[in-house]
């Protein structure tokens, strides 16, 4: 079994499931090594935009499983094109199905999406059927690369199942997400009163623990058949205000709330809440943490991670 991105956030989560479960995990990583409870993958450290990179890596992997992660983040500080990593989520994406379609057709490949590509949903839950109608450039990005890879499907080819995930939270969590800079934030200033600074407050999102994300991940790949498309979400929203009051309690410090213009959202979604009656029909699937249980392990990472800092 191949992971691509198995070294991000969501990738190393995936990565300790599979291996939990006896998996025999490959993965591969355009920066970072794997960290520690790694060791027991194969790993190959590559640019999937690369020429040739794709094809060397599932050439020396031979996978019958891909779980395709590697992707630009959004609100990452090094995107390379100026859209919101369009460019190479799109390049990667496509090399690797055309190197999967070459030299390991008969492979299932999970592709990771996101709740962004359906924007505004006209009715909530959002199921599966919705119409695709996103509002920001990352939004557009994904749905341009769940094209990119259902083509091939489509055309009777090969297994490809895409995973619509929801408003990810966990230990963990990248610093340029919202919520992991709330949590870098709160680390920082425990020892004294700190002032957290925010973006739009009001935007309701569906928050689902990314070890949630790891076991149906690992459940959508032992299907006998998978539909194209699956959802994997909580299914309950919360508004941003609220998860940050929260994360301040939790932390159990002093802080003041304050918006900034200059992190606010101009076309944020106002709610979004995801259906996933699928996914449980198929695999028996449901979240097993509950938000306070994601909010706490995420920032005592974040206190961890700040330990050694002057």
């Amino acid at each position: 079994m191949l992971v691509t991105g198995a070294t991000g956030f969501v990738g190393s989560h995936l990565v300790a499931e599979l291996l939990s479960r006896g998996a025999d995990v490959a993965g591969s990583a355009r920066r970072r090594p794997p960290g520690p409870g790694h060791e027991a993958i194969s790993f190959f450290q590559g640019d999937l935009t690369e020429i040739g990179s794709a094809g060397d890596l599932i050439r020396s992997t031979r996978p019958d499983t891909v779980i395709h992660l590697a992707a630009t983040l959004v609100g990452a500080p090094d995107l390379d094109d100026g859209l919101g990593g369009f460019g190479g989520t799109l390049r990667g994406t496509a090399s690797l199905c055309e190197a999967v379609a070459a030299d390991a057709p008969t492979a299932r490949v999970v592709v990771l999406s996101s709740s962004a590509v359906y924007g505004q949903p006209v009715s909530l839950p959002v199921a599966e059927g919705a119409p695709v109608r996103p509002l920001t450039t990352y939004g557009v990005s994904k749905a341009a690369q769940e094209l990119l890879a259902l083509r091939w499907r489509w055309a009777g080819d090969l297994d490809f199942v895409v995973v619509r995930s929801f408003n990810l939270v966990g230990p963990g969590m990248p610093r340029h997400l919202v919520l992991g800079d709330v949590a870098r934030q709160l680390a920082t200033g425990r020892q004294q009163a700190v002032t957290v600074e925010v973006g739009n407050l009001t935007p309701r999102r569906d928050y689902l623990d990314v070890r949630d994300l790891a076991t149906a991940l690992a459940g959508i790949t032992l299907l006998a058949e998978a539909p194209p498309i699956l959802n994997v979400a909580a299914g309950k929203s919360w508004s941003v205000g609220e998860v940050v009051e929260r994360m301040v309690e939790l932390s159990g410090g002093t802080a003041t709330v304050r918006q900034s213009e200059e992190r606010r959202r101009y076309r944020d979604i106002i709610d979004q809440v995801g259906d996933t009656s699928l996914l449980a029909d198929l695999t028996g699937w449901s979240p097993t943490f509950d938000l306070d249980r994601s909010l706490a392990d995420l920032l005592a990472g974040a206190a961890n991670a700040g330990e050694g800092c002057p």
